[in-house]
């Protein structure tokens, strides 16, 4: 085994791993968020008017967007850590 250093992380490949993961990860959230909304007493007996493709085009659109953003900021923040403290030390076993 030989210990290296994690120096970079591709933000673009890394951006489209979370966005893919925030999509993918939003519609049991969505579905959540829809059951326990069910249980707000204020709207008991009103029908919901939110269209439909809210739940399932614009909420998990939103969500994978501000994952990716969230991944974009997590690795370029890394990337500037890294080139100032060396990066993690990890144990490659090849």
């Amino acid at each position: 085994m030989s210990e290296k250093r994690l120096k970079r992380i591709g933000v673009m490949s890394a951006t489209l791993h979370g966005l893919l993961v925030a999509f993918f990860l939003s519609y049991p959230t969505v579905a959540l968020m829809r059951f326990f909304k069910s249980f707000d007493p204020e709207r008991h007996g009103y029908p919901d008017r939110t269209e439909w493709w809210m739940y399932l085009i614009v909420m998990p659109l939103l969500f994978a967007l501000s994952g990716a953003v969230a991944t974009a900021l997590s690795c370029l923040a890394y990337n500037l850590s890294a080139r100032l403290l060396g990066g993690v030390l990890y144990e490659d076993q090849t």
